[in-house]
């Protein structure tokens, strides 16, 4: 089974990025957004998006250039689509340069909240930082699986980060500018049912 991956480039207050880095990743690819002053997907997939409230593209320094910057509760958002409704196995990657780490910050999430339209069991994938740790979080079938790391964040600087999670080894781990960091065991599948879709689009630094 191939393994899905997302990759993207912020700041966060925020600013998030991917550009030069994802660039040999081609097997199983579904999203790459870099930023570069436009929300499209450079895959095939054309799983464009679109910034919300003051969520721009911007100039960040000389190492990304161009970035998404978000903050004040803005973010960036993919409609909903199928190929963003993962089972099996799932990586996420970003760089981020957060401008500070003093509350919850979401990075990614395809997540309903009580507050939505759609049921709380409509979750699968959430990714965020919570002060200075990071905070993976898997639905599956079975059970919530989630970690949450030492205080391992920096402000003004550019940080690879990294989740993953396969029902074949039932792991979901975090990384660090690509070193290991963490891991927690789970089962079973993230809860997603042909039959029954969720509609939830695919956020970037949004508020869950």
């Amino acid at each position: 089974m191939k393994i899905k991956y997302f990759i993207l480039f912020i700041t966060i207050s925020l600013s998030l990025c991917t550009k030069i880095y994802a660039g040999p990743i081609n097997n199983g690819l579904v999203g790459y957004w870099q930023f570069n002053g436009n929300g499209e997907d450079s895959t095939a997939n054309n799983l464009d998006g679109s910034t919300m409230g003051s969520a721009s593209y911007q100039y960040i320094d000389n190492v990304f250039h161009e970035a998404l910057y978000i903050n004040n509760g803005s973010y960036f958002q993919v409609p909903s689509n199928n190929l963003l409704n993962f089972t099996s196995e799932i990586t996420i990657s970003l760089w981020i340069k957060p401008n500070n780490l003093s509350s919850y910050q979401a990075l990614v999430a395809k997540w309903a909240n009580t507050a939505s339209p759609a049921p709380a069991s409509d979750r699968s994938y959430l990714f965020y930082i919570l002060n200075s740790t990071l905070f993976p979080y898997i639905s599956t079938n079975q059970q919530y699986v989630n970690l949450q790391t030492a205080s391992i964040l920096k402000t003004s600087e550019w940080q690879q980060v990294a989740m993953t999670y396969s029902d074949t080894t039932d792991l979901l781990k975090v990384y660090v500018n690509g070193l290991f960091v963490k891991q927690a065991t789970g089962s079973g599948v993230m809860p997603f049912n042909n039959n029954i879709p969720y509609n939830d689009p695919y956020v970037i630094g949004c508020k869950i």
